[in-house]
């Protein structure tokens, strides 16, 4: 299916997503582990009060905003061209 998206009807702007987070994977990786979970819990101080009145369907959009967090410090370090590797 990306094949035939990508290199076949030529849409190439929306795996831009993709290519910020895959250029620096191995930083995604390691600020993961490093928190361990523990995101959550900070994303949590400033959105519990919006969030609350949701129930369950709030933490998907916490996650959501996790998520965008993450990307948005990759898009940064990738417009930046800091790219961290191994070896």
């Amino acid at each position: 299916v990306f094949y035939l998206l990508i290199d076949v009807w030529n849409l190439r702007r929306w795996p831009f997503v993709f290519t910020v987070v895959g250029m620096n994977c191995i930083t995604i990786y390691m600020v993961v582990s490093f928190l361990r979970g523990e995101v959550n819990d900070w994303i949590g101080v400033f959105t519990k009060g919006i969030l609350e009145p949701l129930g369950p369907a709030g933490v998907i959009v916490q996650s959501c905003l996790v998520l965008a967090a993450f990307w948005y410090m990759l898009y940064w370090m990738y417009k930046r061209g800091i790219f961290l590797k191994v070896g």
